[in-house]
């Protein structure tokens, strides 16, 4: 219901719950500052701040308009109901500014808590039924959660769907689930067209919202909504390239692992999409791809192994560079920042912090790091094993290994595949005769 306006800036004689109050006058009467009634003077309602019409009624039912200006009666009165806040401007019959002040009906309910009743609707649309809410900024409303909220959620409370923020320290934010609870007590102030949930100031780094996006496939990473509020955010990039494939000769080399690379940065500095390239592992006698992630971050392919009798293993993929291939009597080198050192006959490949060396001949490769292992030499029925790697994947067998399906593993990348065996996902290099695995990108997001 609307109640009267006050002359004036701002009388609250609001219906409390603790008795009765004193009633208005059923008419606005005005004066002057020498107290001379205003007869045939005016009356403007606008919207506080502005020279934009508020409308005011004749009646608390608010059927009939009042002309704006409203025209006083020649007893300086007129009957003016309205809801909310106005700025009211007085003038004489002669259009004498006698104030400008702000002023408010006296049933807005600003500061008296007006209770909804139990949530209906939907968990992110929810409708409550207070008596009384007019959408006046300062208007508190209770309710009983019907429903637990997933998302960003709305409040209506009779005037339409208001969206409902929470007070984080870093200022009003948007619900995005779990801020609102089934059977819980809920309270909200209506302030300049949103709810504001009425609770303590919660840190957005402890909402614990994390986004995890992983790729096996090329596709597109996508920013997580939660981090547009959020300029402390950080992104944690995990990508692995290709495995390369093991050569085809019976005697041949073994593929190298595809390097690790990671990086963590402010998701700020990221676009709102990224794109996503997944480096496929590599045929029989063939390198692996290596993988992107915009172009941010390069995980590089291994080095397929040698397609001769007695060939090299490929070198591991390098945080910096690519695995090379093996070639006839030598293994590829390990990428960067390996020492780019190529395995001769009889040697076994290069451990290196970065991709490790592909072995030459008839022996083992070398351990990589941060990159792939190095894909082992060929050579008859001589023990020739692929390395393993902390991060990268694994160098592939060739022939027979007395370690075979151990030496060649990896802590965090895939497997390098035993004799005629493909690696396993992600970078694990070929085994002879065999194709190295796919790369692969795991994006994680935090607060």
């Amino acid at each position: 219901m609307k109640r009267l306006l006050f002359l004036g800036l701002l009388l609250e004689l609001s219906s409390s719950a603790w008795g009765a109050t004193l009633l208005p006058p059923g008419k606005n009467c005005f004066e002057d500052a020498n107290g001379a009634s205003l007869g045939l003077g005016t009356v403007t309602f606008y919207v506080p701040t502005t020279t934009t019409f508020k409308d005011t009624w004749v009646d608390a039912g608010e059927t009939t308009l009042n002309t704006n200006p409203v025209q006083l009666g020649g007893d300086g009165c007129a009957i003016i109901y309205g809801s909310g806040t106005y700025r009211q401007i007085v003038k004489d019959l002669n259009g004498n500014t006698i104030w400008d002040l702000l002023t408010a009906s006296t049933g807005a309910s600003t500061g008296v808590l007006l209770y909804g009743g139990t949530s209906t609707g939907s968990a992110n649309v929810q409708l409550i039924a207070p008596t009384g809410f007019s959408a006046t900024d300062g208007q508190l409303v209770s309710f009983i959660a019907g429903l637990s909220n997933s998302g960003a959620m709305t409040l209506n409370a009779g005037t339409g769907a208001i969206p409902v923020r929470y007070d984080s320290v870093s200022g009003p934010v948007a619900l995005s689930g779990g801020e609102v609870v089934a059977n819980n007590a809920v309270e909200a102030l209506y302030v300049g067209g949103f709810f504001h949930l009425i609770g303590p100031p919660v840190p957005i780094q402890y909402q614990f919202t994390t986004d995890y996006q992983a790729f096996t496939v090329s596709g597109t990473w996508t920013k997580p909504s939660f981090t547009t509020t959020d300029t402390r955010a950080q992104t944690n990039i995990q990508c692995w390239g290709g495995g390369g494939g093991g050569g085809a000769n019976a005697t041949g080399g073994a593929g190298g692992g595809g390097s690790y690379n990671q990086i963590q940065i402010l998701t700020s500095s990221l676009g709102a999409t990224e794109t996503v390239t997944i480096g496929t592992g590599g045929a029989i006698n063939t390198a692996g791809v290596s993988t992107t992630f915009g172009s941010w971050l390069t995980a590089y392919h291994g080095g397929h192994g040698a397609n001769f009798a007695g060939g090299g293993g490929g070198g591991g993929g390098g945080p910096l560079g690519i695995g090379f291939d093996g070639i006839n009597g030598g293994g590829g080198a390990g990428g960067a920042p390996s020492s780019g050192a190529i395995a001769t006959s009889g040697n076994v490949g290069s451990t290196e912090p970065g991709g490790g060396g592909g072995a030459g001949g008839t022996v083992n490769g070398g351990y990589g790091l941060w990159g792939g292992g190095g894909g082992a030499g060929g050579g008859g029925a001589t023990a020739s094993c692929g390395a393993g790697s902390y991060a990268g994947g694994g160098g592939g067998d060739s022939v027979s290994c007395a370690f075979a399906g151990v030496a060649n593993k990896s802590v965090l990348g895939g497997a390098g595949g035993l004799t005629g065996a493909a690696g396993t996902a992600p970078g694990g290099g070929g085994g002879r005769n065999a194709a190295g695995a796919r790369g692969e990108c795991r994006v994680t997001t935090t607060p």
